[in-house]
C-alpha cells in the first residue's frame, strides 16, 4: 500500500514542495519514502543548489521567500475601522 506526501526543501531563499511516495509496510520503519521519490529530491535539492530553477520546477512547485520587511508592501492596504 502506498500513499503520496509533500516534503519540503529549503534552499536559501527558495523552498520546494516535491510530492513523494510513501509506502506503508507491516515493519517497524514504515512509511519509507520510493526510490524514485528519493531520486526526485536529490535532483531538485541539486537544482536549487545550483541555482537551476528551471530544473528545480520540473518536479517541484517553487515558492520564494521573502523577509517581513519586504513583505509589508504585499500585505493587504488597512481597512477603516467599522463604527456602529
Amino acid at each position: 500500500m502506498s500513499r503520496t506526501s509533500m516534503q519540503l526543501l529549503r534552499e536559501g531563499n527558495v523552498v520546494a514542495e516535491v510530492e513523494v511516495i510513501l509506502i506503508e509496510g507491516d515493519h517497524e520503519w514504515t512509511p519509507t519514502v520510493d526510490l524514485g521519490s528519493i531520486r526526485k529530491l536529490d535532483a531538485v535539492r541539486r537544482a536549487l543548489r545550483t541555482g537551476d530553477v528551471r530544473a528545480a520546477s520540473k518536479n517541484a512547485r517553487l515558492y520564494r521567500l521573502v523577509e517581513d520587511d519586504q513583505a509589508r508592501e504585499f500585505a493587504e492596504a488597512p481597512q477603516p475601522d467599522l463604527k456602529q
